[in-house]
């Protein structure tokens, strides 16, 4: 139900009446609580878009801050109302009993109807906020592509009442939106009747069949969004007030705030949200938010439904939302201000109050059209005329048509002295005193602008005489819906319905028509999953940002890269030009010339590497034999015979040298001092490690070992001849 829940004073009241004790005047006051939260868990348990569900609160948890519901109704007053609990009797039960009727004897609910008119006059008092008008909220801005008008979608609202069905086809491109056709279907008796709920008619096969048919017939031209409402009752209302948080936060507040207001279960509602914008509560800054709590077995039914039939919904919103939708488009002409729209049901009536082009607050009265209805029922049954639930609805509603003043029963209401037309009843005195506190509480609650103008929907609003009642009575202006009279909808193809009863039967399937997903309200799309959509598309734009820097930079460095290319193959081609064709391929004198400069620079670099090695060959001996050297091993002497190499001048200045081939040999002594047995094995790896070296030409010879006493302890004396490789170059070849 779209609903605001105070009912802490109603549940007082009743339990007053049950004890027999009297009931407080009029001049006794009910505050509201003002819901607000501080500070919050990090990280909610879980915010799915389907996780939540709704639990039945203590009774002595207050419930957010709201007018009180229609207190003439002793079923909104009962304190069991409340959303679904949890016991599993009550989940068994239809989507139609998601939300628990109250438990109240007859007796009870007349009591409370004499003694509610008395109650409801008492006045709201609450912290009256300041709205910061430097961040209220503004209708979300155009995509560049919608700005430039290159953005075309085709939209179809599904609206399913009680007794029709309703299917518009919008074609929105850019700012502009024209309604391409629309279908009105009234049900037969063997969908729909007086005390049919909607989720019998959306189990009837022939409403499936019917629905099947009319989405084929409309749906003929390419891809279409399909957006589809959901019944009040399956959907309620909180208006909180959260804290100045970051965007980031805002989805995690919402959670824990109406956690805390109005607990729920997480797997049998959705829960959604719209920030309204900025307002001071006791001078501390805070966001006011709509929150929206729906049935997800209800949202779940009507994905099915259509899935069964072959479409998928784009989009599950409330009948308030279409009406925004209207008219931030311009469909419904509406005066700057607040506005309040008025919808008569059967049974309940919603109110919704809009404000600088969003919704501020919403509520539904048990006030209906059968709250009129039994008063001529009841009429004509104490003067003996029977007049049926139909008739009934005509002579009141109708009562300017001459046809409806030529029926008998009209007649004899008439004789009896009671005018059908006249609506000076209780009934509507109960929806006046609601209105005006509601236009009251918003007012002084949400520091909202007065309202100017009323709209009214709904069967009654095809009778003149009511509309006019209750703008005299009020002293607003009020009009019945009609987006087929504004003047500002465009028709592209159909006419507008013939008929008041299907025009008003069409406004919510119009609105419907101009959702869009990235900003209209949706329990398929919500505001956390949007938020999630956004951060992604702003990922991908870096991403895509980079990439297009980097293909850029890359494109510029192969153009670059090209151009040199051939600047340098354009220079080629000019020295070649130059060059008298088979100059160096035919002069031999020439080539050899510069063979043999290039070959004569290798070789001088050639001999000055030859030179150094050999000026230290010996240090580099050393150095591998002491680092090679096993344990025990002791070197006393290191012993080089023969002449260093001398370099030999060729004839002719500048001439490279090269060192002369000269044989050496170098004497290693030494001593092993270790256990007797294990010298030999020392020796044998010391002549091991020597002829492994690449220094040596042969394998090293043995002159002398003798184990002689040195210290008191047996060491072995040896001496070793290595014969190391000569470093010199290989023969000269003269080039011819």
């Amino acid at each position: 139900m779209a609903k605001h829940h105070d009912i802490t004073a109603t549940e007082k009241l009743l339990e007053m009446i049950r004890k027999g004790q009297a009931v407080p005047d009029e001049q006794e006051t009910i505050t509201p609580p003002e819901i607000s939260v501080e500070t919050v868990p990090d990280t909610p348990p879980s915010l799915q878009p389907s996780s939540l569900q709704m639990e039945e609160p203590e009774p002595s948890a207050p419930p957010p801050s709201s007018p009180k519901t229609d207190e003439t109704d002793a079923q909104e007053e009962a304190p069991s109302l409340q959303l679904e609990i949890n016991s599993e009797e009550e989940q068994q039960k239809s989507s139609d009993d998601i939300f628990i009727e109250p438990s109240v004897s007859e007796a009870e609910k007349k009591t409370a109807r004499d003694t509610a008119d008395t109650a409801s006059e008492a006045s709201l008092q609450s912290p009256s906020p300041t709205r910061l008008e430097t961040n209220s909220a503004k209708p979300p801005a155009l995509s560049w592509a919608e700005k430039f008008r290159c953005f075309t979608s085709t939209i179809i609202g599904v609206d399913i009442q009680h007794d029709s069905l309703n299917i518009a086809k919008v074609n929105k491109k850019g700012h502009t939106s024209r309604l391409l056709d629309y279908i009105h279907i009234p049900f037969g008796d063997d969908v729909s009747h007086e005390e049919t709920s909607i989720s019998s008619i959306l189990q009837s096969e022939q409403f499936q069949k019917t629905l099947s048919n009319a989405l084929a017939k409309i749906c003929n031209t390419g891809r279409c969004d399909i957006w589809c409402s959901i019944a009040n009752e399956f959907v309620q209302l909180y208006n909180i007030s959260i804290p100045m948080v970051a965007d980031k936060e805002i989805a995690n507040v919402v959670y824990w705030s109406t956690k805390k207001e109005a607990r729920f279960d997480e797997e049998q509602v959705i829960l959604d949200y719209t920030v309204l914008g900025g307002i001071l509560v006791k001078d501390i800054p805070k966001l006011s938010v709509l929150v929206y709590l729906a049935s997800k077995k209800a949202v779940d039914t009507l994905t099915s439904l259509f899935s069964k039939q072959g479409f998928t919904l784009s989009g599950i919103t409330t009948p308030s939302i279409a009406i925004l939708n209207q008219i931030q488009e311009g469909w419904i002409n509406v005066p700057d201000g607040s506005v309040s729209y008025l919808y008569l049901g059967n049974n309940k009536s919603y109110i919704d109050i809009y404000s600088d082009g969003y919704q501020l607050f919403s509520r539904d009265i048990n006030t209906g059209i059968t709250s009129f209805t039994d008063t001529l029922l009841s009429q004509a049954q104490d003067s003996g005329i029977a007049v049926d639930e139909a008739t009934a609805k005509k002579c009141i509603f109708d009562a300017e048509n001459p046809t409806t003043k030529a029926l008998p029963e009209y007649q004899s209401l008439a004789a009896s002295g009671y005018d059908p037309g006249d609506f000076d009843t209780p009934a509507t005195n109960r929806l006046l005193r609601q209105l005006q506190r509601t236009f009251d509480y918003c007012t002084t609650h949400f520091s909202a602008k007065k309202v100017n103008q009323i709209l009214i929907s709904g069967l009654p609003s095809t009778s003149r005489q009511f509309v006019t009642f209750i703008k005299d009575e009020m002293g607003i202006e009020c009009t019945a819906v009609d987006p087929f009279g504004s003047g500002k909808l465009l028709i592209t193809g159909p006419t507008a319905p013939d008929t008041k009863f299907e025009k008003i039967s069409l406004v919510t399937a119009l609105g419907l028509a101009l959702s869009q997903k990235k900003t209209s309200q949706n329990f398929l799309f919500t505001s956390q999953q949007k938020e999630k959509s956004r951060l992604a598309a702003r990922i991908n734009k870096v991403i895509l940002s980079v990439f297009i820097i980097l293909t850029v930079c890359c494109g510029g460095l192969y153009i670059m890269q090209k151009g040199l290319i051939n600047s340098k193959e354009t220079s080629l081609a000019d020295i070649k030009k130059q060059i008298p064709e088979g100059t160096i391929y035919s002069n031999t004198e020439v080539a050899l010339e510069l063979l043999r400069a290039k070959s004569e620079k290798l070789k001088d670099i050639q001999q000055k590497k030859l030179a150094l090695a050999e000026r230290y060959f010996e240090i580099a001996l050393l150095s591998e034999f002491t680092q090679n050297l096993p344990n025990h091993v002791e070197l006393i002497r290191f012993m080089i015979t023969g002449d260093r190499p001398t370099a030999r001048r060729d004839a002719g200045p500048k001439k490279p040298t090269q060192p002369a081939s000269v044989k050496r040999k170098i004497h290693l002594e030494g001593v092993i001092a270790t256990e007797e047995k294990k010298m030999e094995f020392v020796l044998a790896e010391l002549m091991k490690r020597i002829g492994s070296s690449r220094l040596i030409k042969t394998q090293p010879d043995i002159l002398q070992k003798i184990i002689k006493e040195h210290n008191g302890s047996k060491v072995m004396h040896f001496i070793i001849k290595i014969q190391p490789e000569p470093i010199v170059p290989g023969p000269k070849k003269e080039v011819k």
